[in-house]
């Protein structure tokens, strides 16, 4: 049966006194949810969220913990003021001054992931998961730990819950089960592989975005892999990739060659609500807009 996904927000507003929000589509973001899940479990409301929109109704009194992202500075305040407490965990560096609106005992660092920084806020005296430092070695796009991208690949095909989350983590710490799961990864990333150079193949199309003559490709799956191949195998300064939602809302990825690349981080903030990282950025466009690029006459 195919199961059609509504995005969280425009159905489920906070009905508990906690209230946890996190990036929503975002690996990272639901990890760190699933942190918080530990120690809150059914206590709390978890509410996917998109960077950029606006708060939801009904965060007043609530005790609000948001993972992975953060509401607009012009937002805070009255966040604040009207909530029992309001914590913040974040790691994208477009919203490093934000940070000097919320309280200090809210976390922000550029060196880890949410989900860690989740972890290491909602379980200070309890060791990392080994499932986590993978999460975090693949949202950082370091691929220091071996097999992270077996790890992820795997995950990508179970369901977003926290009972599954707790199984995958509970099998990372298990040698035998951790063997399967990279087995099965290895075989979907193999397959993904493919995927990506097809898509690519047949459907980059050469753009000027913000004077950058880029590659762009209109994919609703494999963002962050296929952008990275526009711009590191093809040689360009950044890549994009993007897809409409079924009410026209337009996202737009962009990642760029780390430590090398254009700052991608810059040129989303020029969108409403758009940020992230130097080498991976979004941002996101309402129902009705126009790409924000022209394409290049006798570009592929």
């Amino acid at each position: 049966m195919i199961r059609l996904f509504e995005k969280r927000e425009t159905f489920h507003q906070p009905t508990k006194d906690i209230v946890v929000l996190y990036h929503a589509d975002c690996t990272d973001g639901f990890s760190a949810a699933w942190a918080a899940w530990k120690k809150f479990e059914d206590n709390a409301d978890y509410i996917g969220i998109n960077p950029g929109t606006q708060p939801l109704e009904g965060l007043k009194d609530k005790e609000i913990y948001m993972v992975d992202l953060v509401y607009q500075p012009q937002y805070i305040d009255g966040l604040i003021k009207e909530n029992k407490k309001f914590v913040a965990i974040d790691h994208h560096f477009s919203n490093k001054d934000t940070f000097k609106l919320i309280p200090s005992d809210s976390l922000f660092d550029l060196n880890h992931s949410g989900a860690v920084l989740a972890w290491k806020y909602f379980h200070p005296e309890i060791k990392i998961p080994r499932f986590l430092e993978h999460v975090e070695d693949m949202d950082l796009w370091k691929f220091d730990l071996p097999k992270t991208k077996e790890i992820i690949s795997y995950l990508d095909m179970v369901d977003l819950s926290f009972d599954e989350w707790s199984r995958v983590s509970e099998g990372v710490e298990n040698e035998s089960k951790f063997n399967e799961y990279i087995t099965i990864g290895s075989l979907i990333l193999n397959y993904q592989d493919k995927l990506i150079e097809r898509i690519i193949s047949n459907h980059a199309e050469l753009v000027n975005f913000l004077g950058h003559e880029v590659y762009a490709v209109n994919s609703p799956v494999f963002n962050s892999q296929i952008a990275n191949v526009l711009c590191e195998k093809l040689d360009r300064p950044l890549g994009i990739v993007w897809t409409a939602e079924r009410d026209g809302t337009i996202h737009v990825s962009l990642r760029s060659i780390k430590n090398a690349g254009t700052d991608v981080s810059e040129l989303a903030k020029k969108f409403k609500g758009g940020g992230g990282h130097k080498s991976s950025a979004g941002f996101s466009l309402p129902p009705g807009s126009k790409l924000p690029w022209t394409h290049v006459a006798n570009g592929k």
